[in-house]
């Protein structure tokens, strides 16, 4: 896992900008052979995998999630192959891990072809055993341990004539740190909380969460999520156009859906 581990660095960057031109570029740079990719190549390969709550103004927590389908781990590895200065062993070395760990298949570097984990060569999605997310959480109170109103108990003087502080009076508790909602999500017990769901309406939970036990949201959070897609002959995906990374408990509903035809 130390692997993904860095390839989890490599992706970070992409939360914070975008580098997704359209599909017909994404199409054509998928047509070249990966070792023609430039660095802006990669990252619009990976960004166009990408999806996100960001314009969703009901969360409470924005979300970010990169699926690792095989033209985003090639570009993964492609980019860190340019930025370490690799030789093309060491990246088939990186592809080769990532590859096992993420989606259960390997690659046969005598025909540069795909292969699944049953040794035959990679020719539909079906072939995929399992599939990684890097997430991205962040809570949308921003600044939220440092935003809250500052209270200044300043004399007032009540109906009766009797001299009281502000923050005694009905109106000024209100504003009392204490009663300032802040949301801070709750993040124990993770797992239970992230779902796939194919537009069959069937979902599967994670086979791992990959994480720092962190119990709450209180800064920014970046994981990666494992399911299981295969068991024996049947495959989750089957008879889908799209999934949805469902997340629950962490205020309003997140769903994030993503079309398949770009898993390849």
């Amino acid at each position: 896992m130390l692997v993904i581990r860095k390839a989890v660095m490599s992706l970070i960057c992409l939360l914070c900008g975008c580098y997704y031109f359209g599909k017909d570029q994404y199409d054509d740079i998928l047509t070249r052979p990966s070792s023609e990719w430039s660095r802006l190549e990669c990252h619009t390969i990976i960004a166009a995998a990408m999806q996100s709550n960001l314009f969703d103004q009901n969360a409470n927590v924005r979300v970010f999630a990169t699926p690792y389908y095989p033209s985003v781990i090639t570009a993964i590895s492609r980019r860190k192959q340019k930025s370490e200065d690799w030789n093309e062993l060491q990246y088939r070395e990186n592809m080769d891990q990532l590859l096992k760990d993420c989606l259960g298949m390997y690659s046969d570097w005598n025909t540069n072809v795909l292969v699944d984990g049953r040794g035959n060569f990679f020719k539909d999605r079906s072939q995929i055993d399992s599939l990684m997310f890097l997430v991205s959480m962040e809570n949308k109170s921003e600044n939220w341990n440092t935003n809250q109103p500052y209270l200044a108990k300043a004399p007032f003087v009540d109906g009766s004539g009797t001299s009281v502080t502000q923050s005694e009076t009905w109106y000024g508790k209100i504003f009392e740190l204490k009663n300032y909602p802040v949301f801070i999500p709750d993040l124990t017990a993770l797992e239970n909380k992230i779902f796939l769901l194919n537009e069959k309406g069937k979902f599967i939970r994670p086979l791992r969460v990959f994480r720092e036990p962190q119990p709450m949201l209180s800064m920014n959070e970046t994981f990666l999520v494992l399911f299981r897609l295969r068991q024996d002959d049947y495959h989750f995906l089957a008879g889908s156009e799209k999934m949805f990374l469902v997340f629950k408990g962490l205020g309003n509903d997140i769903q994030l859906s993503f079309p398949l035809s770009m898993m390849r």
